[in-house]
């Protein structure tokens, strides 16, 4: 493990171009080493990949270019991979991440029960590569209509209740400034990602909620003035605007038949809801504030537009959680177990990494099925199930990349939209 942080510190270093001759002999001499270090060393200093991740996490590469605190693409420290840092954190963090930190520990942290590293092989050259999902979503307006978000032009969109939309680049943009945001019934739009989409909108009262892929996101185009209210399917992170003469509720729609319905409950904060219906559980993890998390076998006690319901859930009993900590809900029996969490791991997709944290093969196959809308085929009795996997890599990368960064002791092919994997 001393290894590994001495590489990591080495390669930001080479980053800052503030290596000393011993230092830059001493990575030379690491590279040196195997061919394995060599290719990894070489996928970092590949500026084409650098520039289109960059471009996915800043949003225009030859803005980077134009100023002078970036990188230049063209510079030997320049390398491909992501950065997962979330705004507020100094540029050579990012920097960090996006030159080499994330690949170098994804590099020595994926493993085997056997110990064994080995390279997933392929047994032909790839014609059909996957390549990686972006923003993709649809507009579901109150009347019905949809509109393609990736295929429409950037501009007002559509007027509902005096609240104007506005479609920008992966952004859906809501200004209630003419709105009522009174008492009558509620207008309600719904956002839809598909597998391999991911899309970010800034609600009516001036919150943002991220989406990710294969997820759903239903919210009024004016909200309440008592309360505010949105419903989730899938994956998002909020950052909610604070109020605190209207709270804020989000609630979780049952992904499976018979199970029960959680809001959670938030002044203003910041926190992520996984709820994908192929994993085990529920989560929900806070970056910041506060939430309270509510759980109840009565649905309709859970109906937040019931003025008494709304009442009766604030002043209720539920489970709070503090910065740092994760709720995983057992939607079958309303128990939440708290535990403590780097809470930034939960958030990395939203920046274009992908976090592994020892889960098994299948919730990996389960995530890039989402993201880069596949589907695997395998045999589970020839895999092995017990392997789990810890660490990061890059959502910008190609599939036949991350299969290779995942280490997988299979062969696999690619035909269209389906990977089988074989022993």
């Amino acid at each position: 493990m001393k290894q590994v942080e001495e590489i990591k510190r080495l390669l930001l270093l080479h980053t800052k171009g503030e290596l000393s001759a011993s230092e830059k002999q001493q990575l030379e001499n690491w590279v040196a080493q195997s061919d394995a270090n060599r290719a990894l060393y070489n996928e970092l200093t590949d500026a084409d990949l650098l520039r289109a991740a960059m471009k996915q996490v800043y949003g225009n590469a030859e803005y980077i270019e134009q100023h002078p605190e970036y990188p230049s693409l063209s510079s030997e420290a320049s390398t491909p991979v992501k950065s997962i840092s979330r705004r507020g954190f100094y540029w050579w963090v990012a920097a960090a991440s996006v030159m080499g930190l994330i690949a170098v520990a994804n590099y020595f942290i994926f493993k085997t029960p056997s110990s064994k590293s080995v390279a997933a092989k392929v047994d032909k050259p790839l014609i059909h590569d996957v390549q990686p999902g972006g923003n993709k979503a649809t507009l579901t307006l109150a009347d019905g209509s949809t509109i393609l978000l990736d295929g429409a032009s950037n501009g007002n969109i559509a007027q509902q209740s005096g609240t104007v939309v506005k479609k920008l680049d992966g952004l859906l943009r809501y200004d209630a400034s003419h709105g009522s945001g009174g008492t009558s019934a509620a207008t309600f739009n719904t956002v839809t990602t598909p597998k391999g989409g991911m899309y970010r909108i800034i609600l009516p009262d001036g919150s943002t909620a991220w989406l990710n892929a294969a997820s759903s996101l239903r919210f009024p185009v004016n909200f309440p003035l008592a309360y505010r209210a949105v419903e989730v399917l899938g994956e998002a992170y909020f950052e909610v605007k604070k109020d605190r003469n209207r709270p804020f509720f989000v609630k979780i729609i049952p992904t499976k038949p018979g199970t029960n319905n959680t809001v959670v409950q938030v002044l203003g904060t910041h926190f992520n809801v996984n709820a994908y219906g192929d994993k085990k559980h529920n989560d929900i993890t806070l970056l910041e504030g506060s939430v309270r998390i509510i759980t109840n076998t009565d649905r309709t006690s859970l109906d937040i537009q019931n003025d008494q319901n709304r009442k009766t859930l604030m002043s209720g009993t539920g489970t709070t959680l503090k910065p740092g900590q994760k709720g995983i809900i057992n939607e079958n029996n309303n128990r939440v177990v708290v535990e403590s969490t780097k809470a930034e791991n939960a958030i990395t997709w939203i920046d274009g990494v992908f976090y592994f944290n020892d889960e098994d093969i299948v919730q990996v196959m389960h995530q890039l099925e989402r993201w880069y809308d596949i589907k695997f085929v395998f045999n589970p009795g020839k895999i092995d199930m017990k392997e789990t996997y810890k660490g990061f890599i890059p959502r910008t990368m190609p599939l036949s990349k991350v299969l290779e960064r995942l280490q997988l002791n299979v062969q696999y092919h690619i035909t269209d939209k389906t990977v089988t994997v074989e022993p």
